[in-house]
């Protein structure tokens, strides 16, 4: 098959193992979700191995990313406090792996102080709210996390003005939707109506960002 038809294999094998990891969220069935969620996350790992991955610094660095955000995804399916922990470290990592791949994409100056600007107004809001759920000894990770994603955030749109890809703020603005739900669920125990949009918004960031290295022209 072509690369282009492995991608879209790989994107129909994950769609259905999100419909599974949805149906075991919402009646408790948590080792089908342990088995179901890697498998989607493979998902966007295998359609970003179906475009150019090495030799090429950004499309390198998304897939860095990209493999962040798997164990992130592994380490999330757990809600003790240590693994929660490591899943917020390989997010965190995650993001600044994005960033380095929107800098070394390039960054155009305005877009990005532009995209710096409305993701701070943003996260102060957002940062309001959550920090009043938020434990003491967890301020410092979450506030760190939150000023990372605001920046990749930014860069993301700086990357756009220069070469007007509009996925790149597209995932990345999804990415920062997704982190809100996950944000709900950890502090606030908003229930599975939270899961229900946050996580297929965090798939539609992941498979976005996937497809601008399988869909990019060599």
């Amino acid at each position: 098959m072509s690369p282009t038809s492995w991608a879209l294999v790989f994107t129909l094998v994950s769609l259905i193992a999100l419909a599974v990891t949805l149906h075991g969220e919402k009646h408790d069935r948590w080792t089908q979700v342990r088995l179901s969620k890697p498998l989607a996350s493979l998902g966007f790992l295998g359609v970003a191995l179906t475009g150019k991955v090495y030799g090429h610094a950004f499309h390198l660095a998304i897939f860095t990313a990209l493999v962040f955000s798997f164990f992130g995804d592994v380490f999330l399916m757990w809600r003790a406090r240590g693994l929660f922990l490591s899943g917020l470290l390989a997010f965190l990592f995650g993001h600044v792996a994005f960033a380095a791949a929107f800098i070394l994409g390039g960054v155009d100056p305005l877009w990005f102080a532009g995209g710096l600007v409305g993701m701070l107004g943003l996260s102060l809001i957002i940062g309001r709210w959550v920090l009043q759920y938020v434990e003491d000894t967890m301020r410092g990770p979450v506030l760190a996390y939150m000023s990372i994603i605001a920046l990749m955030v930014a860069l993301a749109f700086g990357h756009f003005g220069v070469n007007g890809q509009l996925a790149v703020p597209v995932g990345a603005l999804a990415f920062y939707g997704s982190d809100i739900s996950v944000a709900r669920d950890r502090f606030t125990d908003a229930g599975f109506g939270n899961r229900l949009w946050g996580l297929p918004l965090y798939y539609a960031a992941q498979f976005t960002f996937a497809f601008t290295v399988a869909l990019s022209v060599p």
